[in-house]
């Protein structure tokens, strides 16, 4: 988040911000007097539904357990407006592959790219393997299931590199012998 906010504020120094320690014992603070609001996890309540036109997480799915990228999406599908936007660049695999997570959460949401992190492919050829994912939230889109079918599932090993590739082939051989002993 340091990173985040040093960007912002300099990308935008005429914006008004919002920060976590500006939150704390202040009880009528009114976001839409911010332009950029961040804030810490705990303080997640104090975000209205449909009041966010951009979400945004970036290499921190494949940090965490299924069960709270699940509650990330679901807190993303309330609090995103209708064209708002949310944004993910994660690992393709590290704790979870990338096409298993429970995108579906976001409802009323539709692709609008998926592809690979170039700059991790061609500036960091000793880095992970990412994908850049956009959705755009319509009223247009009546609860589809933006899920990644089997056929995408199964293509998405194509966006690892290939000593990555080769990486997890042998872990899942392993895993193999170690069921079969």
């Amino acid at each position: 988040m340091l990173n985040a906010i040093a960007l912002i504020f300099t990308l935008f120094p005429k914006k008004t911000f919002l920060l976590p320690n500006e939150v704390v014992g202040k009880k009528n603070i009114d976001l839409k007097d911010y332009n950029f609001i961040f804030l810490v996890p705990e303080q997640a309540n104090l975000i209205t539904n449909e009041s966010i036109n951009l979400g945004i997480n970036t290499q921190s799915f494949m940090e965490m357990d299924i069960e709270e990228v699940d509650s990330y999406l679901k807190f993303f599908n309330e609090k995103i407006k209708y064209d708002g936007y949310f944004f993910t660049s994660n690992r393709l695999k590290k704790r979870h592959y990338f096409f298993n997570y429970k995108f579906y959460l976001l409802k009323n949401f539709k692709k609008v790219f998926l592809e690979k992190d170039f700059f991790f492919y061609n500036y960091s050829p000793n880095l992970s393997s990412m994908l850049n994912l956009l959705l755009k939230k319509s009223k247009n889109i009546y609860e589809k299931d933006i899920n990644f079918n089997y056929f995408e599932k199964i293509t998405g090993i194509f966006f690892f590199k290939r000593k990555e590739f080769v990486y997890w082939i042998q872990i899942y051989i392993k895993k193999l012998f170690k069921y079969f002993q």
